[in-house]
């Protein structure tokens, strides 16, 4: 007999794993919801942060799962729910690709600083698809769509340049402590 390519993890592995999603919900909402800064249109926020630590610390795929639902339930708060399931899909994609491409590079400090960027860069590049279709079919005069959005596509660029700077930054001293909440 073959074992299956994924086994079912341990049984106490799942109420580990639920409660980083749970907790990264938490903290994407508040980072996102809580710290808002002002700039050229719109604010910046430190809710990537928690995304990308989410992929660098959480099981997958809970964790981003968790920090996704976190940002899309900021969304809701702010009122900006028609950006709800783009920022949910967008979220969860950043702290996937973070995840994967940290693990790839074998839980180093480079997969952590590429795993950051890159998590940035599509979250910037998926806010820009995004507020294009949402401006070319939602709004009266959409024929703007791709202007529109290449408007904001440097401010999201700044967003997830802050995001990946705060979580390269939070990556050291977070990895000291273990998985029983004591510093290592």
């Amino acid at each position: 007999m073959t074992k299956p390519a994924n086994p079912a993890p341990p049984r106490r592995a799942l109420p580990r794993a639920l409660a980083f999603g749970a907790l990264f919900a938490a903290l994407a909402f508040l980072l996102t919801y809580l710290t808002k800064i002002p700039i050229g249109i719109g604010y910046l926020n430190l809710g990537d942060t928690a995304v990308l630590l989410s992929g660098l610390f959480a099981p997958l795929p809970l964790g981003p799962l968790g920090a996704a639902l976190g940002s899309a339930m900021a969304d809701l708060a702010a009122g900006y729910v028609v950006y709800m399931p783009f920022t949910f899909l967008i979220k969860l994609a950043e702290g996937l690709l973070a995840a994967c491409l940290f693990r790839a590079l074998g839980r180093r400090f480079l997969g952590v600083v590429l795993g950051a960027a890159a998590g940035g860069l599509l979250m910037a590049v998926g806010y820009l698809l995004s507020e294009a279709f949402l401006i070319r079919y939602l709004e009266p005069a959409g024929g703007y769509g791709w202007l529109a959005a290449l408007g904001a596509f440097p401010w999201n660029l700044l967003q997830g340049a802050a995001g990946a700077l705060v979580a390269v930054l939070a990556y050291a001293p977070l990895s000291r402590i273990d998985r029983t909440g004591r510093e290592a």
